[in-house]
């Protein structure tokens, strides 16, 4: 068998002393990450170890019976030198070359809302010029906001939120993204259960050794889902629209925290049946509504279900994984393919130790794949599970935690914050034995830098009426003027908000019966009426103060003295709003 590596630099000019043997070589394919390469090489060759050098980017061959195949492309990112009586070697190793994912950077405030996952997936590729991108047709559409992350980081949420995968394809140079699990034809049999018939199948598998890990601790069947924010203003599934009858695997079910607050939940009811009740809350800390909008909180809100349900399904089952070794076939095997297991016979657990007699006969996902050449052959190591979904190892948590420290102080996130504000209106007759009386009418629209209103409150107070009035005259055409304040107040007072009469629901009308007093009314709570109206809480409310009739003085004395036929005030109100609400640090639309 013949091993070799060509040389790259970082723009993928070919460069060095042509091929280079190599004396062994390994290749490791994930599912949803970055893989690796390790190789050695004699020291023999100075020539080559100068251009062998770190950052450089290599392809690896093989020659299995005079078939050329590249086994895989990656960076090199450790040297070491490995010198003993028999053989002075260089080992080298690194990512495999989905690494240059990590390398580029989505950059602040890169949103999509309600985008085909095609269009996304091909514009975070285009960030890396390295590589090329192929996505499955008809993936759907996808909400998503990247700020300061990995591209790498990018696509695996991407995965996240719409319980797809990526890999690289059999070129090594290309990312594929879709659902996968077809199976490839591909049969992992016991060597003692293949038939001679089936000596020379290119789609044989026959197992050399086999584990099997089971892991229940890990399992979840209820989840309280939320997203991007804290407290109050963190998101939820309140306003998704998602359903067993609208073609989704669960339904949205509420429940009531110990302070009396509802919080919504997604539970698996077979699991439950089988292991109990086993409960998380569940955050997706990047979803969070990209507008300040009721469209966009709920296509959030839809996001939230998409990210969760596919996790649900996948944690609220027992995850086995086998792993074993097999001769090659034919037929490539990636990560994201399915492959069926036929195999009876006992297998070992981590320690090595025969544990148990098994017998499978099902399909799994390929979630890993490592091929290894040397003098010896070529030798296949496989990870695959009964869900898609790759155990993590100590490597993946810490370029996780790296990501997240990373991005944690540019992620835009919800707050909480109070909105205030006053204002004034007079309210009066058109003149004395008018049409009518003019009421006070304010108009409110929820600034669109709000996600969310989470309660509104209403406070008011009124005023005596001012008129003016006759204090003296020297003649029949000689009149002086003054301004008087009354003392009769607004009566039987009535507030409609949009057109209706709400005032019952609030605890008026107010001085009703002609009762002659100031009023000053706090804290009516006016959050369902706006909520409910036609239109939803985001567009201009009309609130409006009626008297059923005036109370200020006109054709009557103000202050002992005569009260001119004019425009006279009856007088004025003052309205508070007051909002605790849910805000957003971006542009408002």
């Amino acid at each position: 068998m013949q091993i070799w590596l060509e040389i790259f630099d970082a723009v993928g000019n070919r460069i060095g002393p042509g091929t280079v043997q190599l004396l062994n070589a390994s290749v490791e394919r994930r599912l949803d990450g970055i893989g690796s390469i390790s190789f050695s090489v004699p020291s023999t060759d100075q020539r080559v170890i100068d251009h062998l050098i770190n950052e450089r980017r290599v392809i690896i061959f093989t020659d299995v019976q005079g078939e050329k195949r590249e086994m895989g492309r990656g960076i090199i990112g450790k040297r070491n030198l490995s010198d003993n009586a028999s053989r002075r070697n260089y080992n080298m190793s690194g990512p495999d070359i989905l690494d240059e994912l990590r390398r580029r950077n989505t950059l602040l405030n890169r949103q999509y809302e309600q985008q085909d996952i095609a269009t996304v997936a091909t514009e975070l590729a285009d960030l890396v010029p390295a590589l090329q991108i192929a996505v499955e047709p008809d993936l759907g559409q996808v909400t998503a906001r990247f700020d300061g992350a990995t591209v790498l980081k990018g696509f695996q949420k991407l995965a996240e939120k719409t319980g797809l995968h990526f890999r690289l394809d059999d070129d090594s140079s290309t990312v594929e993204v879709g659902k996968f699990g077809v199976n490839n034809g591909v049969k992992v049999v016991g060597q003692s259960q293949a038939p001679s018939y089936m000596a020379g199948n290119r789609n044989i598998l026959e197992i050399d050794s086999l584990r099997r890990f089971e892991n229940s601790e890990q399992v979840v069947n209820r989840i309280i889902v939320l997203g991007g924010g804290e407290g109050l203003a963190q998101l939820d599934l309140s306003n998704s629209t998602r359903s067993i009858a609208a073609g989704n695997n669960f339904d949205i079910k509420t429940g009531t925290n110990p302070d009396g607050t509802t919080f919504y939940f997604l539970e698996n009811e077979d699991s439950i049946a089988a292991f109990g009740v086993i409960e998380q809350i569940l955050v997706f800390k990047d979803i969070s509504p990209i507008a300040n909008s009721t469209t966009s909180i709920q296509i959030a809100a839809n996001a939230l279900y998409d990210a969760a349900s596919p996790w649900l399904e996948r944690n609220s089952v027992i995850k086995t994984v086998y792993s074993f070794t097999a001769r090659k076939p034919q037929t490539p095997v990636r990560p994201g393919d399915k492959i069926t297991m036929r195999y009876q016979g006992r297998v070992k657990n981590e320690a090595g130790q025969e544990v148990d007699y098994v017998n499978v006969n099902e399909e799994l996902f390929v979630l890993r794949v490592s091929e290894n050449a040397s003098d010896s052959g070529l030798i296949l190591s496989f990870t695959v599970g009964v869900v898609d979904d790759l155990p993590r190892d100590i490597s993946d948590i810490v370029i996780g935690t790296i990501d997240s420290v990373n991005i944690s102080g540019v992620t835009v996130q919800n707050f909480p914050t109070m909105f205030v504000d006053t204002w004034t209106e007079g309210m009066r007759s058109e003149n004395v034995g008018g049409a009518g009386f003019i009421d006070a009418e304010f108009k409110f629209r929820p600034s669109s830098f709000l996600n969310e209103v989470i309660a509104i409150f209403l406070d008011f107070r009124t005023f005596a009426p001012w008129a003016m009035a006759v204090v003296d005259s020297s003649s029949f055409t000689t009149y002086f003027f003054n301004m008087e304040k009354g003392t009769k107040f607004l009566t039987d007072l009535q507030l409609h908000i949009n057109g209706v009469d709400v005032s019952a629901d609030l605890g008026g009308p107010w001085n009703p019966g002609g009762i002659n007093a100031l009023l000053d009314i706090q804290d009516l709570d006016i959050t369902d009426i706006l909520k409910s109206a036609a239109g939803g809480i985001f567009q201009e409310h009309t609130i409006v103060f009626h008297a059923l009739e005036p109370g200020a003085l006109r054709n009557k004395e103000l202050s002992g003295h005569n009260a001119i036929q004019v425009r006279n005030s009856e007088g004025f109100v003052q309205m508070t709003l007051r909002a605790l609400v849910i805000a957003q640090a971006i542009a408002p639309t």
